[in-house]
């Protein structure tokens, strides 16, 4: 019997090696991570850092803890659009997640300021998939979705300037509540940093009058936003560590798909758990 225990436990260390795995049927979970890239993003006001920095690096932390069912568009935005980074569909795909965070920098940027408030409604346009007026307006055909419906939006933004609104006609923040979860992640410190020149470092940007454009954490902005939306306000500088359970809690979930899981660990404990069997049931040898 102990050399029948010995051929499971060399058995079940081999299937644990191979790691074989198994197709279950998982709600799929579509992600949109969005990250300002205005200049307003290059204060270094966070421990050095600036914040697009800072957003990139805690979100590459977060990327490992995604379910496995989950599907990810990355977009950036500035002025009043988004620009979504993965073009052809929603990933999972390692490497282009990071060649297309790679891309995330305000020297891709094709306009400026934080227009947050056009941004969502540029992000609902992108889920109905017509540029025309949203829910009750007319129809061009030949458009298509871009993003996938329903979808949990992260906006890693320092909330803008006050020409930002915070609302949108009814009709449309009431289907972005029925089909979104938005989550906004305020970066900055809410007091007036220098804007810096990116033609000339060391020097802040400077209005024609000479003085430095400036640049806050508008927490007014994102807590209005969140509040419109139903969804969460996240100020990074106080929820670092736990900035991925947002990523997990309270999301919106798709239709099932196929997920590929790993099953080597199931019997690298099998094989464990014989072993300490064996060593259990082993004669002891006594004066």
């Amino acid at each position: 019997m102990r050399w029948g225990l010995y051929g499971a436990i060399l058995a079940a260390l081999g299937l644990a090696w191979l790691d074989p795995g198994i197709q279950q049927s998982t709600p799929v979970v579509h992600y949109l991570v969005v990250f300002d890239l205005s200049l307003s993003m290059t204060v270094r006001d966070m421990d050095g850092q600036s914040r697009l920095e800072v957003a990139r690096a805690h979100f590459r932390r977060v990327l490992p803890t995604l379910p496995p069912s989950a599907r990810l568009s990355l977009g950036g935005f500035v002025g009043k659009t988004v620009q979504i980074f993965l073009l052809a569909a929603p990933t999972e795909d390692p490497a282009r997640i990071e060649a297309a965070l790679d891309l995330m920098d305000w020297r891709n940027a094709w306009d400026v300021g934080s227009r947050v408030d056009q941004a969502i409604e540029d992000v609902a346009h992108q889920m109905v998939g017509s540029p025309l007026r949203l829910l009750s307006g007319p129809r061009l055909g030949g458009y298509v979705r871009v993003l996938p419906v329903p979808l949990n939006v992260f906006f890693f933004t320092d909330g803008g300037g006050l020409d930002v609104r915070t609302e949108l006609p009814e009709d449309v923040q009431a289907w972005l509540r029925r089909s979104t979860r938005w989550t906004f992640i305020g970066l900055g410190r809410p007091w007036d940093s220098p804007v810096p020149d990116p033609d000339q470092p060391g020097r802040c940007l400077q209005d024609p009058g000479g003085r430095c454009f400036t640049s806050r954490l508008n927490e007014e902005n994102l807590r209005a936003w969140a509040q419109a939306l139903e969804g969460r306000y996240v100020p990074l500088s106080r929820n670092e560590q736990a900035l991925p359970t947002y990523f997990h809690a309270g999301l919106r979930f798709g239709e099932p798909v196929p997920v590929h899981r790993r099953t080597g660990w199931v019997f690298a404990l099998i094989a464990l758990g014989l072993f300490l069997a064996d060593l259990g049931t082993a004669p002891r040898v006594g004066p």
